[in-house]
């Protein structure tokens, strides 16, 4: 199993998540998120974790010359886009780092959505209306074949804990962005 903990701000805070036994952090760049951070903080913070604990920002419909910026200049190892970012904008960020598209699971038909994507793994979250995600708001689990339909790519649900329920970079845990 594979553990991200999301909207991580201070070092104390990373540090803490990657002693605990989490394998990547997310650092939020939507710029209405209490979350959000800068480059260079996430850079310098970077520098002081263990070498294989992945460094994840966490975009919303920002551009792809914003997230190769930002993910060149915080030095991070994936970009996880978590708007309503096209296929095309996918595949340019894929180019200079890991992607993980998040979807919002409004009804089963986000799952065909999903197999336009050329995306590293998929981030299943709630959906409420609103905010772009990190709730912390469960979704009715019955697409439970996801992973199949979605070309055998690895996900994850960013909305609950229960165990048995999950694969590939797993579990995610959002501080509330809103």
């Amino acid at each position: 199993m594979r553990v991200k903990i999301c909207g991580i701000t201070v070092l104390d805070d990373a540090l803490c998540a990657a002693e605990a036994g989490a394998d990547a952090l997310g650092f939020v760049f939507w710029a209405p998120s209490p979350r959000c951070v800068e480059p260079d903080a996430v850079r310098l913070l970077g520098d002081m974790l263990p070498p294989f604990v992945w460094k994840v920002g966490v975009f919303v419909d920002a551009s792809p010359g914003e997230v190769k910026r930002i993910v060149e200049r915080a030095r991070l190892d994936a970009a996880q886009l978590h708007g309503e970012e096209s296929p095309a904008v996918c595949a340019e960020v894929r180019q200079v780092c890991r992607v993980i598209k998040a979807f919002r699971m409004k009804d089963e038909s986000v799952l065909e959505r999903m197999k336009g994507y050329d995306a590293d793994a998929f981030l299943l979250d709630s959906y409420v209306g609103g905010t772009p995600g990190g709730t912390g708001r469960t979704f009715n689990w019955i697409w439970r074949c996801a992973r199949r339909r979605s070309g055998g790519r690895s996900f994850s649900r960013a909305d609950s804990q229960r165990k048995g329920l999950w694969m590939p970079f797993r579990k995610c845990i959002h501080t509330r962005w809103t």
